[in-house]
């Protein structure tokens, strides 16, 4: 309920897209939100964090994966290794 979201596709998406199709999506999330799993945090402007964000559309007609920091060959969305700066904003 405290997430922001904003798609490229209206949804709920009931039946399956066969064709090719680009969407895009975009959220922002409070502060608050990462604090209710971590405690109290400095001003995010002064933080660094890493991850990674992946889609997973192994049930659909043309199963797919998709994900922001490169995974190398290995189905696997956790390697911390890989996981690349998140850029916050005040």
């Amino acid at each position: 309920a405290t997430i922001d979201v904003h798609a490229s596709l209206s949804g709920p998406t009931v039946e399956e897209i066969t064709q090719s199709v680009t969407w895009t999506i975009s959220y922002r999330a409070p502060k608050s939100l990462f604090e209710s799993y971590v405690g109290e945090l400095p001003a995010l402007g002064s933080m660094t964090m890493r991850g990674n964000l992946y889609k997973c559309a192994d049930e659909c007609s043309h199963p797919h994966w998709g994900y922001w920091a490169d995974i190398g060959e290995k189905l696997d969305f956790h390697q911390p290794k890989r996981f690349v700066p998140f850029v916050f904003e005040t």
